[in-house]
């Protein structure tokens, strides 16, 4: 990392929010990591009062060459609380750590998980969030019926195909297919969702969108 701090001072690093180490030199090389997973890092100096560690933190994600096969039917049941799926991406345009997309067991239809994607506290329109499985093993058009429940108004939910190659998981990295306006009615929907292209090799994609 690039730092301006004089020679000597002694840095901190941290992954998701946990100190792992500290040294004294601007480089570190962190081990142990699973693949196809999301980490939050962050460097502080230590003793360097209202330093603290970076306010930016940096999102890695560790090589996963996992694919799904279709028909998938995910549940969510066997996935952590406040984690994502192996080898899912997710990402979102605002700072909310509450309503980042996570697995979550205060709300579900009929199991004991839920994908939680948010769009913020704020309710500010052109928040969204999106998750993407892993790329698609097998060609073909298909169709994806999800269960949606909504608790803000002006809430869309954005059903496509994401880039492979993609990183930061920016909408410019994918391309909506369908839309389904979701009422905020705190009750759970049924929809099906037509997927009209060949989906090898790319990823399924969910948007949720805000005031748009």
């Amino acid at each position: 990392w690039q730092t301006t701090a004089p020679a000597g001072v002694q840095y901190r690093v941290a992954i998701n929010d946990i100190p792992i180490d500290t040294m004294t030199t601007p480089t570190y090389t962190v081990t142990g990591l699973e693949g196809g997973k999301q980490y939050h890092v962050a460097v502080g100096i230590i003793g360097n009062e209202g330093c603290g560690y970076s306010t930016t933190r940096t999102i890695l994600r560790t090589p996963c060459t996992t694919q799904i096969n279709l028909p998938l039917q995910e549940t969510f049941d066997d996935i952590a609380v406040d984690s994502i799926p192996p080898c899912w991406l997710m990402s979102k345009n605002y700072d909310d750590p509450e309503s980042s997309p996570r697995i979550t067991g205060n709300y579900f239809h009929s199991a004991a998980r839920s994908m939680l994607m948010g769009c913020g506290s704020n309710d500010v329109a052109g928040h969204f969030s999106i998750v993407a499985t892993p790329p698609v093993n097998q060609s073909g058009t298909w169709m994806i019926t999800l269960r949606v429940r909504a608790s803000h108004n002006n809430t869309r939910l954005l059903v496509g195909i994401a880039d492979t190659a993609m990183q930061s998981l920016a909408l410019s990295g994918f391309t909506s297919l369908a839309t389904v306006e979701v009422q905020n009615n705190m009750m759970w929907e049924s929809h099906t969702v037509r997927i009209p292209v060949a989906v090898a090799g790319k990823r399924l994609a969910l948007v949720m969108q805000q005031g748009m």
